[in-house]
C-alpha cells in the first residue's frame, strides 16, 4: 500500500495531508507496509484502520477473544513466515482455512499459504498486536523452560541496554562489531528502529512483556 492507500486514508478522514507525508517519508527510509507505518507512528489507531479496511474490503475483523490459531496448520507453516507477516490461522476444513491477520493486501503471503496448505484461503482481519500475542503464545507453549528462561532474558537485557544507547552514530559502531558479537546486531536494530520510530518504546516494553507471561 503507497500513496493511493495514503490518499483515500485522508479522504475517510483517517489522517492529515500532514499525517500521510510523514508516513511516507518513513516508508522511503525503512520500507513496509504504510497502514503498519501509520499506527507505529501513532499517527492513527490500529482499531480504526482495520474498520476502515474492513468495510472497504468487506471483510470481517477478529474479536479479541477469538484470536486462537489452529495448531495443526501452524505446524505446516514455517515459523519465519508466520511472524513476518503476523499470519495467524484460525481454523480449516478439509478444503477451506480461515487465515487472519493484519494486512489483506499481503496476497504473496496469502498465496504462499494456500500453496503450503492446499486449502482456499478465507481471509480474516485481526490487529498486529492481537496476531502478535497469540503467535507468541504458541510458540512459547512449544519451547522448553530453557528456552523460555534464555528469550526472557535476552528480552529483558535488549529492553535495557536499548534505553541506554545514544545516537545513530553509537547505533552505527554497534553494528561495525556485530562480527564478533551477534547480539550487539539486536540491540542495535532495536535502537534504530526506536529512533527511526518504527516501533515506539513503549511497544518494545510490551512486547518483552509478552515474551515473560
Amino acid at each position: 500500500m503507497g500513496e493511493e492507500a495514503g490518499r483515500e486514508f485522508v479522504e475517510a478522514g483517517l489522517i492529515t495531508e500532514e499525517q500521510l507525508a510523514e508516513a511516507m517519508n518513513a516508508q522511503k527510509d525503512i520500507g513496509g507496509d504504510l497502514p503498519r507505518i501509520l499506527t507505529k507512528l501513532r499517527l492513527v489507531k490500529e482499531e480504526d484502520l482495520l474498520a476502515h479496511i474492513a468495510k472497504r474490503e468487506g471483510l470481517e475483523v477478529v474479536k479479541p477473544e477469538d484470536v486462537a490459531v489452529d495448531p495443526e496448520i501452524m505446524a505446516k507453516l514455517p515459523r519465519d513466515l508466520i511472524e513476518k507477516h503476523e499470519l495467524v490461522p484460525l481454523s480449516h476444513t478439509a478444503t477451506d482455512l480461515r487465515l487472519a491477520l493484519p494486512n489483506p493486501s499481503n496476497f504473496p503471503a496469502i498465496e504462499e499459504v494456500r500453496f503450503l496448505t492446499g486449502l482456499e484461503v478465507q481471509v480474516f482481519l485481526v490487529s498486529s498486536k492481537d496476531a502478535l500475542k497469540a503467535i507468541g503464545s504458541h510458540f512459547a507453549a512449544d519451547e522448553t523452560p530453557v528456552a523460555r528462561h534464555r528469550h526472557k532474558r535476552d528480552a529483558r537485557e535488549i529492553a535495557r541496554e536499548v534505553g541506554g544507547m545514544g545516537s545513530a552514530a553509537d547505533t552505527s559502531r554497534e553494528i561495525a562489531e556485530i562480527d564478533t558479537s551477534p547480539a550487539k546486531l539486536i540491540r542495535a536494530l532495536a535502537a534504530l528502529l526506536v529512533e527511526k520510530r518504527v516501533i515506539a518504546a513503549d511497544d518494545l516494553k510490551d512486547r518483552v512483556r509478552r515474551l515473560e507471561q
